[in-house]
């Protein structure tokens, strides 16, 4: 079974399957640009020049998805490599997950005070941006500030054991960002999380997924599969699909189908297109469960789209109507309403909506607009109302009612 999987983003869903996969006993390489060494707090030097973090400490990022059992106390635990640290270079004209790729400065200085040494290589200062990644903090002399924060900015703190970077002098993340994860290797772009990879989880986000591919196909090796799991249409996971084959890589589609917190690697999934059953047999060998549907890429997206529909469509409804009975002072009538008329439903619910809408669309437009109207004199918004009244108004012009 392939052991060694990247994971593009590191957000909600992509750091709950990046730790259970490592925790399963994946080699785990995993990319996000809001997450870097210095914003898990990894230290990028074992020289005594770098204070060590104290002990429990999270990741300096605000919100963080963090696991800080076992944090490293000892810059010198914490492995640094420089392999493959070129990021988006490999891939010429490429951007990173979505954000224009841009050349760091020799020296950058991001606070007053901030201590520059003749390299070039900022350090100290709350802040401050580490050199580029030709440039390391480990060379003697490297200066630190007075707080004792590391050379990677004011603030960073201790990364959970198991950590590795590959990438130093990589800069601060953005507040609220994922943070590192035990026993995941961060690195320093797609094409670098991809290097030596099996198959790749693209996790970041539909506008995100064909830049992603993009800077991550130098990084594959001639066997690769690459996976997209992003919430995209059908025609972008083609497009997806048509890049890589393009490239010679396998590619599949990989639909979430529930929320990913709470089951973690346990959360359905479907995949199709042409490495769809790779995909599956991958994953569920390290205890997911994805199920393969026939056909080519996009058809798992179809099926969760065709879902969201209906489930995202009725929670907009649900959501609607209360703040309307809110404002007219019956919220907690309504709710046991809709309790009663979800528990109560079944097959023959469905047909009873579908039919009676065809059935009854001239009656029911009128009661939809004098629901939108409603809703306007309780200062309420009528998306939903509207766009029912709407709907029906066209079944109602479509046919003899």
């Amino acid at each position: 079974m392939p052991g060694t999987i990247a994971v593009l983003g590191l957000g909600e869903a992509g750091g709950h399957l990046a730790r259970d996969l490592a925790a399963a006993g994946a080699v785990v390489r995993a990319y996000d640009p809001a997450v870097t060494a210095a914003s898990a707090g990894i230290a990028t030097s074992g020289s005594s020049d770098t204070a060590a973090p104290e002990l429990g400490a999270t990741a300096a990022v605000p919100g963080a998805f963090a696991d800080t059992t076992g944090a490293v106390t000892d810059p010198a635990a914490v492995t640094a490599s420089r392999t493959g640290a070129a990021a988006l270079a490999s891939a010429p004209g490429a951007a990173a997950n979505g954000a224009e790729a841009s050349t760091a400065p020799a020296s950058t200085t991001s606070k007053p005070g901030a201590t520059t040494d003749p390299a070039g290589t900022t350090a100290g200062g709350a802040g401050a941006t580490t050199a580029p990644p030709d440039i390391t903090t480990s060379r003697p002399g490297a200066t630190t500030d007075t707080t004792g924060a590391t050379a990677s900015g004011a603030g960073a703190s201790a990364a959970p054991a198991g950590i590795t970077t590959s990438r130093l002098g990589a800069t601060a993340s953005e507040a609220g960002a994922s943070a590192a994860i035990a026993g995941v290797i961060l690195t320093g772009s797609e094409a670098e999380a991809a290097d030596e990879a099996d198959l790749v989880l693209s996790v970041n986000s539909a506008s995100a997924a064909l830049d992603a591919l993009r800077a991550g196909l130098a990084g594959l090796r001639p066997g690769a599969v690459w996976a997209d799991l992003n919430t995209a249409s059908p025609g972008t996971k083609r497009r997806l699909a048509d890049l890589a084959a393009e490239h010679g890589v396998a590619f599949a589609d990989v639909a979430i189908m529930a929320p990913v917190p709470g089951r973690g690697l346990s959360v359905p999934m479907l995949t199709s297109g042409k490495a769809a059953e790779a995909v599956a047999a991958t994953l569920n060998g390290f205890g997911a469960a994805v199920d393969v549907l026939p056909g080519e890429a996009g058809v798992a997206a179809e099926r969760k789209l065709l879902r969201s529909v209906f489930f995202k469509g009725m929670s907009a409804a649900v959501v609607e109507a209360l703040q309307a009975a809110r404002a007219a002072g019956c919220e907690d009538w309504l709710r046991d309403v809709i309790v009663g008329e979800l528990t109560a439903a079944g097959a023959g619910t469905v047909d009873r909506l579908v039919t009676g809408s065809y059935r009854h669309a001239v009656r029911r437009t009128a009661e939809m607009a004098a629901a939108a109207e409603m809703l306007g004199e309780l200062d309420v918004r009528a998306d939903v109302a509207a766009a029912a009244r709407d709907q029906l108004r066209f079944i109602a012009g479509s046919q003899d009612c």
